[in-house]
This record gives structure tokens, sequence and C-alpha cells, in this order.
């Protein structure tokens, strides 16, 4: 199938593409990926590949299917999305409910935009569906860190990781990045590291930015143990670790500057 995504995500792909293949597709997905990753292109992809009349498992892009979906127009693709706060339990009903009526070809997609926004009056709405999908249809849902869904939730997805930088780290932000990964490798202490970040985390969504673009140079250096390299790759989890727990911490509303600092020293000591 075709996504623009990063290298890193061809192993991911290729399990997608033999699930539609072998007409495995499971009922459920929880696509996770960075602020900045764009979820919804990569859901879009994967509904062509599953709805493309033209070449299953691969989305032409240039059928009337295909077309559809990129502006999402195509009857039997239901989006949900937050209004404000959270996605109010309504409209879950309601994109429920069309789910449920007969697709006007192979199956319903619902596309959840924002899992985020699901309180837990939401997501237990949804979840009898999850346990009991009418006829062929599927649900995608769509955030930014899968673990602040109920377990219920989680349990009965196949969960899918999209890894790699977004457009929006790339240029000053990416350089800024990958010189401070190479300063938390060679063992930089705290002072040094908030000296040359302090700019770039001015606003919240920078910040955001930075710690994705930063963890992603990370991962780069993670090896398999005994494949040598082990001391950068167990610097290089424990760097990765602090930074999710960060990047949690600062999508739940804590004063960004300070979590970042606090990232740091955990990070350089």
């Amino acid at each position: 199938m075709k996504f623009d995504v990063a290298e890193e995500n061809k192993g991911l792909i290729d399990r997608l593409e033999h699930s539609v293949e072998t007409g495995t597709v499971f009922h459920a997905y929880l696509i996770e990926g960075g602020k900045q990753v764009d979820k919804k292109a990569f859901a879009r992809a994967f509904a062509k590949g599953i709805l493309c009349p033209k070449r299953l498992g691969e989305n032409c892009g240039d059928c009337g299917t295909c077309d559809k979906i990129d502006h999402d127009n195509h009857e039997d693709l239901v989006y949900l999305a937050r209004k404000k706060a959270n996605i109010p339990v309504e409209d879950v009903r309601d994109a429920i409910r069309r789910i449920t009526l007969q697709p006007m070809n192979t199956r319903n997609i619902l596309i959840i935009e924002d899992g985020d926004g699901l309180n837990d009056v939401g997501q237990n709405t949804l979840l009898k569906t999850l346990e009991e999908p009418p006829g062929q249809s599927l649900i995608m849902i769509l955030t930014e860190n899968g673990d602040e869904l109920l377990p219920t939730i989680r349990s009965r997805c196949v969960r899918c990781r999209i890894e790699g930088a977004s457009p929006a780290a790339a240029g000053e932000t990416a350089e800024k990045a990958g010189k401070l990964v190479d300063m938390i490798l060679g063992g930089a202490p705290y002072y040094r590291l908030i000296r040359e970040a302090e700019e770039a985390i001015s606003q919240r969504e920078n910040c955001m930015e930075l710690i994705e673009g930063m963890e992603y140079a990370l991962r780069k250096h993670l090896v398999p143990q005994g494949t040598g390299g082990d001391a950068v790759s167990a610097r290089s989890a424990k760097a990765i670790e602090a930074m999710e727990e960060a990047a949690d911490q600062i999508r739940r509303g804590m004063a960004h500057r300070y979590i970042f600092r606090k990232m740091l020293l955990t990070i350089g000591g």
C-alpha cells in the first residue's frame, strides 16, 4: 500500500498488506503516532487498500473509490472527531449507528480521528461495538498515546505504532533535535543541554515537536543486545523512556518548560 511515512514503518505496512491480501483484516485497529504524524492520512491509505476495487491491498490512488476517500466523501467511510475538549457521546452513538447499516460496497469503516478525545463514557459506549462488531465493519482509533485509553478498549484492538519524524519536526527543529541527541550520547551535562534547548521550547507545540524529533533520532541508536553498541543503546533507551514520560505529562497539561527541564535532568544527570 502507498503510505507517506518513514522507512521504519515497512514492517507494519507489510503486515497490513498481508492482512488485506489474505482476508484477515481485524475488526479494530489502534493507530498511534506523535502529534505531528499524519495518522489520518495513514488511516485513509489503509482504508483505500481495503476498499480499492482495482488493486486489492495496494490502493491504486486513481480510481473513484480512492478519490472519494481522499476527499472524505466515501459513502462507507465514517469520521468521528472531537468538538472542543471531548468527542460527544451522542456523536459516538451516531457513528456506531451508521456502521451498522448495510454498506454500499464491501464494508463500513469508522475512523475516530481523536481517540484522545474519547472520555470514559464515550469509550464504554464504543466498547460493545468492539466486542460485537456489526458485519464486516472496521474501526480505526487514532491517538498519540494508546495507553491513555481504557484497557478494555486497548485489548480489543490491534495496536499499530507509526514511527518517524513528522513534517513539522523538520528543518530547524530536526537539526536542533539531532544536535541535542549527539550531546546526550556524548554524556553532556544538564546545563549544556538546557542552554542548547532553551530557545526552542518557548512554545508548547515547539517543545512537543522537539521531543518527538529527539525520540526519533535516538531510536536509530537502539540495537539488539549482544550485537555491539550496547552502552549507547542502553543510554538511548533510558532517554527515550524519559521523553515518552515528558510528552505524556505535557499532553496532560503540565507546564512544558518545567517538564522539559526535568526530562533533561533525568537524561543528562
